[in-house]
């Protein structure tokens, strides 16, 4: 059961982004109280208005990913906010938000806009002709696939506003062929410029040569660079399907997928541990909604290549039982669809049901990934189970590797009595610590691990940072540093009390063995490893802030195992090589090599491409490239791909 939710004046930081979203009334009722009642000498109060107005910019209150004004009460807000003077900087913070909303307006003013009372229906039509242009013209290929991603985020689009519109949808309607109108190009550059501009802080500015829309930041990078090295990790699963083949543990077309799903779920499967087939093999019977992660993998494949067979047939909409009529097990592949049918986005849930009949929408099977359509299935489900086994095996992935480099390390355990894990008890609350680590320097290196759902998309990737600031408590940042400072204050004091005798930590045998070793806090420092790359100047900021330093677990692999960084080191045709120079030269497993690492996030300078990969976490992303181009009538957009 969920608790009932409380406002948002009672965090320090507000509120989530969805929280926003889901309690839009009272978030302008809170903003409005805050505004009201605010100290401008009180620096906490002049923050926390600060997070006020980065919300109302990422959630969809005030304005929404298609550019519009949804709520006119916030222009009120912002000027009342400015009337009162609270500070320089929040009034310039403003001013330019209204300056960019009205770049955005000049922007949306090229665009024919005109509207019927067909107009979502005519636009529907219109991106799924096109895409079917698109599959019979070309091959199908990973630059198409991003190309038909952009347009079904506007069929999406056209979708919750037909359906809002119409309690029954007719599907012939929506199947009907529309000549390709070619206003819709132009709507979807638009969309894409808001969504950079609203969550990716693209800076837009106009002159008489036109308007410059500034995306090539470090927001971008960042995003970039993690999306790409997250489907990197997933292609690992090539190599790792043929190891686990040369020992005959797997047979199945499915279980290269289901491989993939596994360096999801941080389960090492690439690594050489006796226990990597256990592991493998408990990842198929997981179950989610009833059906084994096995299945899940199986039924998708199953429906994609189904719907690859359909893809030069200009019929967006097939009821699901003539797509499947050939297959066993239809009514697990019914409750796979109706857990996947439609709530905001094709590309997440490619399923309409109409009448009480499941359609298959043919364009977002055709470029799926059974992977990420496993992981929006985990979303929904009650039973986190799941996502908190995915933070498990990340912590695990990390011993492993620290264990693998013969370092000293301690780890959370589990009281077999309670079966919950011990946590470390100070006076007045109980922290779950990760791990703590001996580094080449005899420091001691405080190790906190957090996972993020993997971003595909601007909006994805401010949601998954704004986790830093709050989730369900206060946030990483807050929640985090308190620990590790208290932790520092009396760090072998606290621990010994704990590990004693009947008290809280006693059941902790490895913690025990580390502490009868360590008793030197003087020189211990945090970090935090996670599988996401952030913004540099945000990590610039924290580091200070909350005495953090920031790293990729790529980046620590790396650096456990002692290789240079210098260099860009990786397989290639099972030959090792070395290219690619940061110019930065970084060695060893110390306090300085994680600070300067955590300072540039290293690895965003990366970028040689290399088309096979050994084992051991070895990845090298793709190249980031800067575009720079005319998306519209002297609209020049920067951006990073």
């Amino acid at each position: 059961m969920t608790s009932k939710f409380k406002g948002f004046l009672r965090r320090k930081n507000v509120g989530t982004i969805l929280d926003v979203e889901n309690h839009s009334n009272l978030f302008y009722k809170d903003f409005s109280r805050f505004i009201s009642n605010i100290n401008p000498n009180n620096d906490d109060d002049v923050n926390k208005l600060n997070r006020f107005l980065d919300l109302l910019r990422y959630a969809q209150v005030y304005i929404d990913d298609k550019g519009k004004i949804v709520d006119k009460r916030y222009e009120g807000l912002l000027n009342w906010i400015i009337a009162l003077g609270i500070s320089k900087g929040i009034d310039e913070k403003i001013r330019k938000f209204n300056r960019d909303i009205s770049h955005l307006e000049s922007i949306k003013s090229l665009i024919n806009w005109d509207k019927n009372s067909n107009y979502y229906f005519n636009c529907f039509n219109s991106c799924n002709s096109l895409i079917f242009e698109r599959f019979n013209a070309t091959t199908y290929s990973p630059k198409l696939s991003v190309e038909i991603e952009e347009i079904i985020d506007v069929s999406s689009l056209c979708m919750r506003n037909i359906l809002l519109e119409n309690k029954k949808v007719d599907i012939n309607r929506l199947n009907d062929y529309k000549t390709f109108q070619n206003d819709i190009l132009n709507r979807i550059q638009y969309f894409e410029i808001v969504k950079m501009w609203k969550y990716a802080n693209a800076e837009i500015s106009e002159n008489n040569e036109g308007i410059f829309v500034d995306c090539a930041n470090d927001i971008s990078k960042a995003f970039v660079t993690t999306r790409d090295l997250n489907q990197e990790n997933r292609d690992l699963r090539s190599y790792i399907y043929k190891d686990l083949k040369s020992d005959n543990l797997i047979n199945k077309k499915s279980d290269a997928e289901l491989i993939g799903l596994g360096e999801e779920f941080f389960l090492g499967l690439d690594e050489s541990d006796s226990k990597k087939v256990e592991r493998f093999l408990k990842l198929k019977n997981y179950v989610l909604y009833d059906i084994s992660l096995e299945d899940w993998i199986g039924i998708l494949l199953s429906l994609k290549e189904a719907a690859v067979r359909r893809a030069k047939q200009s019929q967006y909409f097939l009821p699901l039982d003539d797509l499947v009529k050939s297959m066993n097990n239809i009514s697990r592949i019914q409750l796979v669809a109706r857990v996947l049918s439609f709530k905001n986005d094709f590309l997440d849930t490619p399923f309409l049901i109409s009448n009480g009949v499941i359609y298959a929408y043919i364009p977002s099977l055709i470029i799926c990934d059974p992977i990420h359509l496993v992981h929006i299935a985990i979303k929904y489900c009650e039973d986190k189970r799941l996502v908190r086994l995915r933070g498990k095996n990340f912590e695990k992935t990390i011993g492993r590797m620290l264990e693998s480099s013969q370092y000293n390390y301690c780890k959370a355990e589990y009281d077999k009595s309670s079966g919950k894990e011990i946590k470390i008890q100070y006076s007045n609350y109980k922290h779950e610590y990760d791990l703590m680590a001996e580094d080449d320097n005899d420091d001691i290196a405080v190790i906190e691990c957090k996972t993020f759902m993997d971003p595909f998309s601007y909006r994805d990737y401010r949601i998954e940072m704004d986790k830093m600031y709050v989730n369900n408590s206060e946030g990483y940042l807050i929640n985090d540093s308190r620990h590790f400072i208290d932790l520092k204050k009396g760090g072998y004091k606290i621990l010994k009390q704990n590990v004693q005798k009947g008290r809280n930590l006693y059941s902790n045998v490895s913690l025990r063995n580390f502490m009868n070793k360590h008793d030197n806090w003087n020189t211990s420092y945090s970090v935090f490893i996670s599988n996401m790359f952030f913004p540099k100047d945000l990590v610039a900021e924290w580091q200070i802030k909350y005495n953090f330093y920031f790293i990729h677990w790529f980046e620590f692999n790396r650096v456990i195992k002692r290789r240079p960084l210098n260099t860009d080191c990786g397989y290639c045709n099972g030959q090792l090589v070395q290219s690619s120079s940061i110019n930065e030269k970084i060695n060893g497993f110390n306090k300085r090599t994680l600070k300067r690492i955590s300072n540039i996030q290293l690895l965003s300078l990366l970028h040689e491409r290399r088309s096979e990969y050994e084992s051991e976490h070895e990845y090298i992303p793709n190249k980031l490239i800067k575009h720079k181009k005319e998306v519209l009538p002297n609209v020049i957009l920067s951006y990073y791909e």
